[in-house]
């Protein structure tokens, strides 16, 4: 007998359930394209070779294509978020996720704001691909990859996800405040904790000061800016937290052995040889 044909993949499809106690199905062959379905409330139970798990809310699970599975309502309702696709190269390092068994990998989201933005984005992909725009397929595919990063954001293994939740709220705003002046009692209260504990545990986790990060991060920014904008010396100086031009060219010598002039002529030679 001829093999049948496999449909042709899809590069995208979305879709929002809420299901009741009777939802199930089982796929003992697996699927041709990628699957993840994301819990938002209730509970749902998945099956595989090796058994059976069930989901908690806020736990992401991803199929590979022919894994053998199964999945359902666990309980009284089911409220899931779902997106088959196809798999671009440059997704696969962002889905080294927990495995369950092979083809089958599953993934807690623990952070609120983490969640907040996976379900936003999976909810704009869904949107989106039911929409008639004539972009709409790559638009709720861009949307679908924005869920994929955030999520492998809280991928255990990840050096992001083993920060301190307190630490990442203060890399974060000093991420969005370089502009300004950043003070040690403003992180501190941005991590609600005293300013020794802060310091500390930033040290620990970093392995720098708080101090020291933020003046990494006004020259790496400084430097981008030299490198892609025509802005001048003072107005980057002032777009990263300097009220002295001369002052911010001192920093910058400092931390890269030379003045931001010559970076960015040296920049623009490199570019000119690429």
């Amino acid at each position: 007998m001829a093999k049948i044909a496999a449909p042709p993949p899809r590069l995208i499809q979305t879709g929002h359930f809420v299901e009741d106690a009777e939802y199930g199905l089982q796929r003992p062959q697996g699927i041709y394209d990628w699957l993840v379905i994301y819990t938002v409330t209730g509970n749902g139970w998945f099956t595989h070779n090796g058994g059976r798990f069930v989901t908690q809310p806020h736990d992401v699970v991803l199929i590979e294509p022919d894994a053998p599975h199964g999945y359902g309502t666990a309980g009284t309702m089911w409220n899931l978020l779902w997106a088959h696709f196809q798999m671009p190269t440059s997704w696969r390092a962002w889905l080294d996720w927990p495995v369950v068994v092979p083809g089958i990998r599953r993934l807690s989201v623990t952070d609120a704001a983490a969640r907040e933005r996976i379900v936003g984005h999976l909810t704009d992909a869904d949107r989106l691909f039911q929409s008639y725009m004539p972009h709409r397929l790559p638009l709720a595919r861009n949307a679908l990859e924005a869920t994929i990063l955030w999520a492998d954001q809280q991928n255990p293994s990840s050096a992001y996800a083993q920060i301190d939740p307190r630490i990442r709220r203060v890399l974060e705003y000093v991420g969005q405040h370089l502009h300004e002046p950043i003070r040690l009692n403003q992180l501190a209260r941005v991590a609600s904790l005293s300013t020794s504990r802060l310091s500390h545990l930033f040290r620990r986790q970093m392995s720098i000061t708080p101090q020291q990060f933020i003046e990494r991060q006004r020259m790496d920014r400084a430097a981008d800016l030299l490198r892609m904008t025509s802005m001048t010396v003072r107005e980057i100086a002032d777009h990263v937290g300097f009220d002295s031009a001369f002052y911010f060219t001192a920093r910058f010598r400092n931390a890269r052995g030379i003045s931001p002039s010559v970076f960015r002529k040296a920049e623009l030679a490199a570019d000119k040889r690429r």
